[in-house]
């Protein structure tokens, strides 16, 4: 049974690695309802990875879908895969 996020284990991560694998797990309905906190959280934490990935999701989530009703996912698939390399252990 996977746990329900909260922004207080954002904050307590001790590093980006940890911050990434925090975010790529929340769910985005979550992300989406704690926008503010969580970045704030980052910011904090000064981890631009992080900032930037939230920045992808959110303007992932609000452009215009194409005529046929699909969303073009070649930039949130890199913003995933940047914090994914974060996760594994790259340097942020």
């Amino acid at each position: 049974m996977m746990s329900i996020p909260d922004v207080e284990d954002l904050r307590a991560c001790r590093n980006d690695r940890d911050r990434a694998e925090w975010l790529l797990s929340a769910p985005l309905a979550f992300i989406l309802s704690e926008i503010m906190p969580i970045r704030r959280a980052l910011m904090s934490a000064g981890f631009q990875g992080g900032l930037q990935y939230l920045e992808a999701e959110i303007q992932f989530l609000n452009r215009p879908r194409n005529p046929d009703a699909n969303y073009d996912p070649v930039m949130i698939r890199a913003a995933r895969g940047d914090l994914r390399r974060i996760a594994a252990g790259a340097a942020s």
